[in-house]
């Protein structure tokens, strides 16, 4: 939804400042955002498009503190001045990770996450607790979703999928009860993509929590490894400088989770293919996008052999 000049103004008023302009950020799946300027400072203004992620990622980002992620300034769900929850958050001003990394980044970055990691809980959801302690149930999840999707793709690609699958859950039924002993979790961040990380004065801040959760701290290690494409040589200097240990167990739970994060991936991908065959994206970008989403496939079958 778009939100008018006079919602903003009753918002800058539970905040006790004057408007000075504000304008239309980005707008996604879970939320659009506004970015409202005033004399003294700058806001975001996160309206909900799904139901219960604000609430959510308002939760982590009060655990996260104003160390690791934005202060948070007002949560209103009470649909007095916008019909849905919203949020507003300190703007950050910080710039983003660039292309070529340095050591020194990378070192930040796991002193990072070892800080957020340190904020752990005993209790998780109930469903992601039996695929922790049973990974051979998480592998037969990810499995049956792969059955139940439609793969418009060539017959070649489409057993490189399968056998990929295959293979994971063989590997999990083989290490089911790795992480069985785990009695506490960390709170993840499972999104540090480039865009959402901020580079400041004072340190590293990310945004968007909305996927944070209690879970296992690998998910973070794994997709930071990813997204930002570490050498072997820049993924020992991060895994050090966290703290991983380095021992023979240590290197199997992250091979594993590795397997299984590639397999929710690859559904991610499908399911977006899906949703182009289905008409759901503008006909212009079809085939761009499908393009786009097998190549990133191929890609990731094989750099995660």
């Amino acid at each position: 939804m778009r939100i008018n000049k006079q919602q903003i103004l009753a918002i800058c008023k539970k905040l006790d400042q004057k408007l000075t302009k504000y304008r239309f950020l980005a707008a996604g799946g879970l939320n659009e955002c506004y970015l409202v300027t005033t004399p003294r400072a700058r806001y975001v203004v996160k309206i909900e498009n799904n139901k219960g992620y604000s609430e959510r990622e308002h939760k982590n980002l009060l655990l996260a503190t104003e160390k690791l992620a934005p202060k948070v300034y007002l949560f209103d769900k009470s649909g007095k001045i916008i019909p849905k929850t919203y949020m507003v958050q300190e703007f950050l001003k910080g710039k983003h990770p660039p292309i070529q990394l340095s050591n020194d980044f990378i070192i930040k970055m796991a002193k990072w996450f070892k800080q957020l990691h340190s904020i752990k809980s005993s209790q998780i959801e109930p469903n992601e607790r039996k695929r922790i302690y049973s990974l051979g149930h998480w592998a037969n999840q990810s499995c049956n979703k792969l059955k139940k999707i439609q793969m418009p793709i060539n017959q070649d690609l489409r057993k490189q999928i399968e056998d990929r699958f295959q293979t994971t859950l063989v590997l999990c039924k083989e290490n089911n009860d790795l992480f069985r002993s785990r009695k506490t979790f960390p709170l993840v961040h499972g999104d540090p993509w480039r865009e959402n990380v901020f580079i400041e004065k004072k340190g590293i801040r990310l945004i968007d929590w909305e996927f944070a959760g209690f879970v296992l701290g690998e998910r973070d290690l794994i997709i930071f490894i990813r997204a930002y494409n570490l050498s072997n040589q820049q993924k020992a200097l991060f895994l050090k400088t966290y703290g991983y240990p380095q021992t023979t167990i240590a290197r199997k739970k992250i091979n594993v989770v590795a397997q299984l994060l590639t397999c929710s991936d690859l559904l991610w991908l499908l399911e977006r293919i899906n949703s182009i065959e289905k008409g759901k994206v503008g006909k212009r970008q079809q085939q761009r996008t499908k393009r786009e989403a097998i190549k990133k496939i191929r890609k990731i079958l094989s750099k995660s052999k």
